[in-house]
């Protein structure tokens, strides 16, 4: 903030799609893009690798296998009833899996948490998971698939395009968040 004292910054976190114009929102930042979106422009900060995790113990007492077509043979921790989570195979094709859950959350930091917990396994951003792997308290786990990278975007209203502030904020935000 030091390095811009004309920015004011008022963070509201919430896994709610906000209008943002209803709202009286400059920016808003979401992983992945909706049909809603296509009013706003656009523009993509990261893509995130994603993989699969367990907790050691876990993986430990349930040996899971580790093909996509026993995903749902396992717990699941996801964020909402029939989510799908995508992959590519060796071959380079798209698959789509559809998971079923008992467990749900929104937040990714309480889906890790509670996979920590030895709750399921789930599908996550590498860099939320990084210091729990490397504590010994998740796996990530070597599937026969890859998961698809999730693209993290700055969306913004048009009219806000030649906003200088704004600008100054994504330049801030893509060299930030660059490298995680």
């Amino acid at each position: 903030m030091a390095d811009f004292p004309e920015i004011e910054v008022d963070l509201d976190i919430s896994h709610k799609r906000r209008d943002l114009v209803k709202d009286k929102y400059d920016l808003a930042l979401r992983f992945g893009l909706n049909s809603d979106d296509e009013q706003y422009v656009a523009k993509q900060i990261i893509e995130c690798p994603m993989f699969l995790y367990c907790s050691a113990d876990y993986y430990r007492e349930r040996k899971p296998k580790l093909l996509i077509k026993s995903l749902n043979e396992q717990p699941i921790v996801c964020s909402r009833a029939q989510e799908v989570w995508s992959f590519t195979n060796k071959q380079g094709e798209k698959i789509q899996q559809t998971v079923n859950s008992r467990f749900y959350a929104s937040s990714a930091a309480f889906k890790r948490d509670a996979v920590i917990k030895g709750v399921g396994i789930s599908l996550l951003p590498e860099f939320i998971c990084r210091d729990a792997v490397i504590q010994g308290k998740l796996i990530k786990m070597d599937f026969d698939v890859q998961p698809i990278k999730a693209a993290f975007y700055a969306i913004y209203q048009p009219s806000h395009y030649q906003n200088p502030k704004l600008h100054r904020l994504l330049d801030y935000l893509l060299k930030g968040l660059k490298g995680l």
